[in-house]
């Protein structure tokens, strides 16, 4: 999973990393042919209850490390595609809340895909997210920007229209 966030949503520089508890190393069982980097939790820290994991829970965080989500892989095989693209989608909707087709912009189309999804995979906080992040992401123009009209523009053609009126007014009256 992590090659294809990598190529498909670099510019959201996702990256999956395994914990290790607190007293054990290495986790053979878990890393046999896996090349996810692990961090080591310690005691001081603890992890486990910090975040109330239980066994094979993937927790998306935020920049901050507070967790955005939690899925399971007891209860979801990722060996099932709709489980893989579930989790996918929530890697890729955490790191921009609101954003559920992952096209960079949280837009009308988001909002009928919470429409949709609502109850299975979206809920409440999804609409929240939607909500708060909804709308244009490039800034507004600046006044240096923006085109106004120059006072003599306005005033050449008033006059060009009153020239044009009161020459009309010539011609019929000769």
């Amino acid at each position: 999973m992590q090659s294809e966030l990598d190529s498909v949503y670099p510019m959201l520089d996702i990256q999956i990393l395994g914990v290790n508890v607190a007293g054990s190393g290495g986790n053979t069982a878990f890393t046999a042919d896996a090349d996810i980097p692990w961090l080591q939790d310690d005691v001081a820290t603890n992890i486990l209850n910090l975040w109330q994991v239980t066994l094979r829970d993937v927790i998306i965080l935020d920049e901050q490390n507070v967790p955005r989500a939690v899925y399971n892989l007891n209860a979801n095989d990722l060996g099932i595609s709709a489980n893989y693209n579930t989790l996918l989608d929530l890697f890729v909707n955490s790191t921009y809340p609101g954003n559920f087709d992952a096209d960079d912009s949280v837009d009308g189309l988001d909002f009928l895909m919470w429409q949709l999804g609502f109850g299975s995979t979206y809920d409440a906080n999804d609409l929240a997210d939607w909500e708060n992040n909804f709308g244009p992401s490039a800034p507004p123009l600046s006044a240096s920007t923006a085109a106004i009209p120059e006072p003599t523009a306005c005033a050449l053609a008033l006059a060009t229209l009153s020239i044009m009126i009161l020459g009309r007014r010539g011609r019929s009256s000769v």
